[in-house]
């Protein structure tokens, strides 16, 4: 005898399908669908995390950028400090002092202003050595600039009169008042 038994196997035979394999076939595709929905709403939820991460990043960035564009001033920036510096800087006090220490024979040739430094740096012309000195003296005293001195002299030859003038330079520290 053989252990195995015969057994006759007909696919194409017409029968009724039992009910309860129609229950497991749309319990099987319900689950699918149900799983494909989670899926769906798990894929959702990760990508608007991400783009909630990535704002937050981004802004953290803008931020940085922001505190290092105030930290550095630009060009533009330091141009305008220095512009309101000049503007700031109290012109007349300075200008009525260079005005009441200038007197024949000194002659003002040139003026050049520096607010930054706090620094007037005047061009001037007299007939003699002496005349100059009394001249940063006048600059220097009471009510005039704190810090005069005389930087540079040369003594170039007068065409019109046949001698020799004095041509200084002064520079004049000055703390507004």
């Amino acid at each position: 005898m053989s252990l195995l038994r015969r057994s006759r196997v007909d696919f194409l035979a017409h029968g009724s399908t039992p009910w309860q394999g129609w229950l497991l076939l749309s319990l099987g595709v319900s689950a699918c669908l149900a799983v494909g929905a989670w899926r769906t709403q798990w894929l959702r939820e990760s990508a608007e995390q991400a783009l909630a991460v990535r704002e937050q990043q981004a802004a953290a960035s803008r931020e940085r950028e922001r505190a290092q564009r105030r930290a550095m001033p630009t060009p533009g920036d330091l141009r305008l400090a220095k512009a309101r510096q000049q503007l700031n800087w109290p012109w007349l006090e300075a200008l009525r002092i260079i005005e009441s220490a200038t007197e024949a024979p000194v002659f003002l040739l040139g003026m050049t202003a520096d607010a930054g430094q706090a620094e007037v740096r005047l061009e001037a012309e007299a007939n003699s050595f002496a005349q100059a000195v009394a001249y940063v003296q006048r600059l220097g005293g009471p009510g005039g600039f704190s810090e005069v001195r005389l930087q540079a002299h040369e003594l170039l030859p007068d065409t019109i009169s046949g001698g020799n003038k004095l041509r200084f330079t002064v520079v004049a520290a000055w703390t507004p008042r």
